[in-house]
């Protein structure tokens, strides 16, 4: 089986960490139905929508910088950001992303439609629901 992680190799290995960090496990994908990058991506979000179900997050943001004000952007950084919106069960950072389970599924969809297209820095920040 050859490896399409070229078609987006940081969306990869994002997915693949969640993956891990979720189930204990890195993702499969039958490459032989895919023909493209759209395919490819198409696939992987479906499987990072899935770990965050299994998971019980609701909400994510990505595209979050690694540095702001001169100091790291960790989860506990995002948590104090987000937590104004709501009461924050759990979450993690990977990557540049966020992925949060707030108490209420509500304030997820909330949280998504205030802070989607949100720049932090020179990065546009991009959030999703999962409820």
């Amino acid at each position: 089986m050859k490896s399409l992680r070229h078609f987006a190799p940081r969306y990869t290995d994002r997915v693949n960490e969640l993956c891990k960090n979720c189930t204990g496990a890195y993702i499969g994908l039958d490459t032989s139905t895919i023909k493209n990058r759209k395919m490819y991506v198409d696939a992987l979000h479906e499987i990072e929508k899935v770990c965050m179900k299994n998971e019980g997050f609701n909400f994510m943001m990505s595209n979050l910088p690694s540095v702001e004000q001169g100091e790291p952007v960790d989860f506990p950084r995002v948590h104090t950001t987000i937590e104004p919106l709501g009461d924050v069960e759990k979450g993690i950072l990977i990557r540049g992303t966020a992925y949060v389970k707030f108490v209420d599924p509500q304030v997820a969809e909330e949280a998504h439609k205030l802070l989607n297209g949100m720049q932090i820095n020179d990065n546009i920040i991009q959030t999703a629901c999962c409820t």
